[in-house]
């Protein structure tokens, strides 16, 4: 889980730039992360920076279309629901989701796939949480 990890911080700095982050995407970072996520479930560490990562990774909306086509929300809610309790995934859950809904077909899936539960959810679990509340 440790490199993975590692991957996942990765990607969350270089793709700090937009035009790293179109490269990355171009290159399969979407589906790195995805898979991490996939092959480490049980580790709420990988489950928080893949969320990261895919929310640096949507730095334009032709990345913000490519996330959910490859995986991402699915790997998001899931992460979500087994690690609702540790609030580092509940908060870049509800960020990563946010900045995908704010494209219509991305946010009517997003409801299909239960991303507006997770966010709820998250929600009442971490009602004192000031970064879950804001995300």
């Amino acid at each position: 889980a440790g490199v993975q990890e590692a991957g996942c911080r990765a990607l969350i700095r270089l793709a700090g730039d937009e035009a790293n982050a179109v490269a990355i995407v171009a290159k399969g970072g979407i589906e790195a992360s995805v898979r991490a996520m996939g092959a480490h479930e049980s580790s709420a560490i990988v489950q928080e920076k893949g969320c990261a990562a895919m929310y640096s990774l949507a730095a334009n909306e032709e990345n913000r279309v490519a996330i959910p086509a490859k995986g991402g929300i699915d790997a998001v809610v899931k992460a979500m629901g087994a690690h609702e309790s540790i609030v580092g995934v509940q908060e870049r859950g509800c960020l990563v989701l946010l900045k995908l809904a704010f494209n219509e077909e991305n946010a009517v899936a997003l409801a299909a796939k239960g991303g507006i539960a997770a966010v709820l959810r998250a929600m009442g679990v971490h009602g004192s949480s000031a970064g879950v509340q804001e995300a």
